[in-house]
């Protein structure tokens, strides 16, 4: 009798992206797990499982603009997609991209940010957190903040449909550089 045993063996790693658009540098690392040599972004995984829950349709577009987020988690516009993209799909266009970002904050998987009054960003990461804007070299952080600790009397008979921390400033590297 002959025994096949089968091992699979996964090994978590990040990749480390290093992207620049329009003179700004942006550094994103995004945890993967490598099985068999092929590797699985769980955070792709997990935002194509709640699209087919919902019974959105993941058209190959769709997926490339999703895919994007999850690798590049520097706060993207829909420039910033699009140009990118573009790259690989000469027939997009920006209004799929537009409507694909609408869906996806519809559906709770992309968090809007509009820490700016005429720039949109978009965040794959759903869970609470705040933003820091440098205002030197326009990186946006994201930081652990508990946003249930911020209230005010003065709202108890509103309704809070969003909470928002926004901050601006200038990044310690930029600081670091001006010494």
């Amino acid at each position: 009798m002959n025994f096949v045993i089968k091992t699979a063996v996964a090994f978590i790693i990040c990749i480390v992206y290093n992207i620049k658009y329009n003179d700004y540098w942006f550094v994103t690392v995004t945890p993967s797990l490598s099985i068999g040599g092929e590797i699985i972004n769980p955070l792709l995984e997990k935002a194509k499982q709640e699209l087919k829950l919902k019974n959105i349709n993941l058209s190959h577009q769709r997926l490339k603009v999703l895919e994007y987020l999850t690798k590049n988690r520097c706060h993207p516009t829909v420039d910033h997609i699009f140009t990118d993209l573009l790259q690989d799909m000469p027939t997009l266009s920006k209004t799929t991209v537009y409507n694909t970002l609408k869906m996806l904050a519809e559906t709770g998987l992309v968090n809007v940010i509009a820490i700016e009054d005429n720039e949109t960003r978009y965040d794959i990461v759903t869970e609470t957190h705040g933003h820091f804007k440098c205002e030197s070299c326009g990186t946006i952080y994201d930081f652990s903040i508990n946003i249930d600790l911020l209230a005010s009397n003065d709202l108890d008979d509103f309704r809070i449909d969003d909470k928002n921390v926004y901050f601006k400033g200038v990044c310690k590297k930029c600081l670091e550089n001006t010494i």
